[in-house]
């Protein structure tokens, strides 16, 4: 009996462990910054509601269309980001990239209830702190942050959310790799398609066909599955972490195109 409790444990053990360094791959060093792409910045720190301490960078644009709140994928930090930021900026969009908590420069140990509230501390600061109306706020999530961005959709009034890369959730990942596992040892979920259902805003899905990672049925699932009267799907090709710039002129069109359609009223539903 005490043998079958101590393997109950380790069991235990072993898939709490396996399931954050899945889940979460935060970088500390900041490798690069905005300058080294040509673009003026600000650096950004600010406080959530349970106290942890975050860093970004907010990139201003004299065009000034909207405002893209960029929720990043598990790997890597805001300095991993620079080359999207460059691509929105073009676009005539000021950028706001956060790290969560435990990644990059931000205090604290990455968690999903912990990425929730980082999310909405970066979302009020840009209403509260930088003045920008929520009809001008466009919600970007890429991979694990289409999680994120999602459950602020839920949460905060947005113009618009683009989701690039995502998954249903943390459990049918896990089943595509352990099969057997009983899901209820998780302890995250990141529930990306129970939640989508309750969108009204806008909804953009981005995808590649042949991600290696995150299979393109899932990220069909979530559109599907998607509440929104005004939603599109693109589909692309490339591996999970490359198809955007693989195919970056042909998305950012789709981008371009899908925002001027939310912003002058005329997005037709789908």
């Amino acid at each position: 009996m005490i043998m079958l409790v101590i393997l109950i444990v380790v069991f235990f053990a072993y898939v709490w462990y396996t399931e954050q360094s899945a889940v979460f791959a935060p970088y500390r060093p900041l490798d690069q910054t905005p300058k080294d792409a040509g673009l003026e910045y600000e650096e950004v720190a600010l406080r959530t509601a349970d106290g942890a301490s975050l860093y970004g960078w907010f990139v201003a644009s004299p065009r000034n269309r909207a405002t893209v709140l960029l929720m990043h994928g598990n790997g890597g930090n805001v300095s991993h980001r620079i080359q999207k930021m460059r691509f929105f900026h073009d676009l005539g969009l000021q950028v706001f990239v956060f790290d969560y908590r435990g990644y990059g420069r931000s205090t604290g140990m990455p968690s999903e209830k912990g990425l929730y509230k980082d999310a909405a501390a970066a979302y009020d600061y840009l209403v509260t702190q930088r003045g920008i109306a929520a009809g001008k706020i466009v919600l970007y999530g890429e991979s694990l942050g289409s999680a994120v961005a999602v459950e602020l959709a839920t949460q905060r009034p947005a113009a618009a959310i683009i989701l690039e890369g995502a998954f249903t959730s943390v459990t049918d990942m896990a089943r595509r790799v352990f099969p057997l596992l009983p899901t209820f040892v998780l302890r995250y979920r990141f529930n990306t398609v129970g939640k989508v259902a309750g969108l009204k805003i806008p909804l953009l899905v981005i995808h590649s066909r042949n991600d290696e990672i995150v299979p393109f049925a899932m990220g069909r699932r979530v559109f599907d599955a998607a509440g929104s009267d005004a939603k599109e799907m693109m589909a692309v090709y490339g591996g999970h972490n490359e198809s955007f710039y693989e195919y970056h002129r042909e998305v950012l069109q789709k981008i371009d195109c899908f925002l001027e359609q939310v912003q002058s009223g005329r997005h037709d539903p789908i």
